[in-house]
């Protein structure tokens, strides 16, 4: 085992749904965190937009400015959403009116079995690790447990890479919770993003979510912990300990009390784990982190909608997207077509609902909608699914990722299928030419029908996840 790296497990069990209505706040100001309903996102000619807002006394809070006729706005609360509504969207000079949601990011319901078998599994199975463009990168020297995991195999990346001519170089945007900047396996991949909670550029990193006094114990305690070999925390009999409902680290029993007391927010190491994965299957990648979510896993439409106009003009070719809606929203279904416009591929998780239903940004004819399979490729029981929402499935259980502090984790869920066909979309995007909407819809092709067909009848599209399979019809 590679001993230059000791990792912290952790299992996630999330899911990303984006619910709740947004609530008025002091001019220029707007808390994610709200639920009374009266923000709107008002479209209509840049020179229009401040006459509509006036006359109809709404205040203007932000604007997108690459869109230029886009804006934030709060109505009067003396009305109710539906009468704002109704009085605006009439007005001929507006294209489009519509609430303005927040997202929330919930977790997955149900148990699941014996989890640190899986872990463990993954952990013990590998001698060495890397393929030859995560040896080229760095990834590889990592830990051989994230580097050489079963889903390696299962996807075929190995193969993969070895017939890539780039290893995946070009631009994934992670639309998340942040990155951990310093992790040394995400370190020499990111580039700078944007934090759309602080409204500031450069790399949106996830421990800002934290006061600084939790900030300085929690990092101090996981690079503890992550200092620790993979030996110890076998021998000494691993176990599961829940903190704050929403993770639980696989930890030497001795261990545990160096994490006691702290206040880890729930969504916390989400995006790292996202971004993590993005790597493993396109170590070439540069990664843009766009912080829309925070730790507790708030997120507003409009900063969704703002995170992809931004990762377009920014240069981004790929854009991840590991949260769901319950239905659309005309302005999200334009930044996507926008996005697709310019030949940017979007890939979005299906959501943990495991049902078949409809889900957003998923369902989207311009986007990836991606559920997730178990190591024996059958469906996850906790994965949405049907054929009008998935195009495909991906590993999803239990796969090791990157997590803040150095260390890695194990994810269960959609949200980190999601990043590995973003990465195997970064693998094709240099394969087909040009920046246009036929060439996005080319890439996105070329994901779907190099997909494995497991004959599971529509439920997961077109199979699970192939990367060789997607970079040999590439090749042709």
């Amino acid at each position: 085992m590679n001993r230059h790296c000791r990792p912290l497990l952790c299992l996630l069990t999330v899911g990303l749904l984006v619910t709740a209505a947004a609530e008025a706040q002091p001019p220029g100001q707007y808390d994610r965190a709200n639920s009374r309903g009266n923000q709107f996102v008002l479209r209509a000619p840049a020179g229009d937009a401040p006459a509509v807002a006036a006359q109809y006394g709404l205040t203007i809070l932000r604007s997108v400015g690459n869109a230029g006729t886009l804006v934030l706005v709060e109505g009067d609360e003396s009305m109710t959403p539906d009468q704002v509504v109704g009085l605006v969207a009439g007005d001929g000079r507006v294209e489009s009116f519509e609430p303005a949601l927040l997202g929330s990011l919930t977790p997955l319901a149900g148990s699941l079995v014996n989890p640190n078998q899986q872990v463990w599994s993954d952990l013990v199975q590998s001698d060495v690790g890397g393929t030859s463009c995560l040896t080229r990168s760095g990834v590889a020297s990592q830990w051989n447990g994230y580097a050489d995991q079963a889903l390696v195999q299962q996807i075929r990346l190995a193969d993969a890479h070895l017939l890539s001519p780039d290893c995946g170089s070009v631009t994934v945007a992670v639309i998340d919770t942040g990155v951990d900047p310093e992790h040394p396996a995400l370190v020499g991949a990111l580039v700078p993003g944007y934090d759309f909670l602080l409204d500031q550029a450069g790399t949106a990193s996830e421990w800002s979510v934290l006061d600084q006094s939790v900030e300085a114990i929690l990092e101090e305690s996981l690079r503890a912990i992550a200092d620790q070999s993979v030996e110890a925390i076998l021998e000494g009999g691993g176990e599961l300990v829940m903190l704050e409902g929403s993770m639980g680290p696989v930890l030497d029993p001795e261990m545990i009390s160096s994490l006691g007391g702290i206040d880890l927010p729930a969504y916390f190491g989400h995006g790292t784990l996202s971004a993590g994965l993005v790597a493993l299957v396109a170590p070439s990648a540069q990664i843009m982190p766009l912080r829309v979510f925070d730790g507790t896993g708030q997120g507003h439409l409009f900063d969704i909608v703002r995170a992809i106009y931004y990762a377009v003009d920014h240069g981004a070719d790929v854009i991840n997207m590991s949260f769901s809606m319950e239905s659309s929203s005309p302005e999200l279904d334009r930044a996507l077509r926008y996005a697709r416009d310019h030949g940017v591929v979007c890939v979005a998780a299906a959501g943990n609902g495991g049902a078949q239903t409809q889900v957003y940004p998923a369902a989207h004819s311009k986007v990836l909608g991606i559920a997730s399979v178990e190591d024996d490729d059958t469906l996850s029981p906790f994965s949405n699914h049907g054929a009008a929402l998935v195009d495909l499935g991906a590993p999803g259980a239990g796969v090791i990722s990157t997590f803040p502090g150095g260390g890695f984790a194990a994810g269960w869920g959609t949200s980190f299928s999601a990043p590995l066909v973003a990465g195997v979309a970064a693998l094709v995007h240099n394969l087909v030419p040009g920046d246009d909407g036929s060439a996005a819809q080319q890439r996105m092709s070329l994901v779907r029908q190099g997909a494995d067909d497991l004959g599971l009848g529509g439920t997961i599209g077109h199979g699970r996840l192939d990367a060789l399979g997607s970079i040999l019809l590439a090749a042709q």
